[in-house]
């Protein structure tokens, strides 16, 4: 006889909205957003909202994807700079 096996065992495949908020860091309204723009994959089972755990993926690697070709403005640089030449002598000379 087999016995079931445990979830621990198991690849979760969807999640709930809050579950989601968690994966994602976001809030529950930042979530309806990304659904309602389509980014995510979601379906209704009854009246509960489940969210594909693949799509949640995947739209990570899409923002990671996009954020890395993103032309790097360089206001870090120029605040970094600005804060330094007003508490360090001489370092705007530099």
């Amino acid at each position: 006889m087999q016995s079931v096996q445990s979830t621990e065992n198991c690849d979760v495949l969807v999640v709930s909205p809050k579950g989601a908020c968690r994966m994602l860091g976001c809030s529950i309204t930042r979530l309806y957003e990304i659904l309602n723009a389509r980014e995510i994959v979601s379906y209704r089972d009854g009246k509960s909202r489940k969210i594909l755990v693949t799509s949640i993926r995947s739209y990570i690697d899409r923002q990671v994807a996009a954020e890395e070709t993103k032309q790097r403005k360089g206001w870090t640089d120029r605040a970094t700079q600005a804060r330094m030449s007003k508490h360090t002598p001489g370092f705007a000379d530099r």
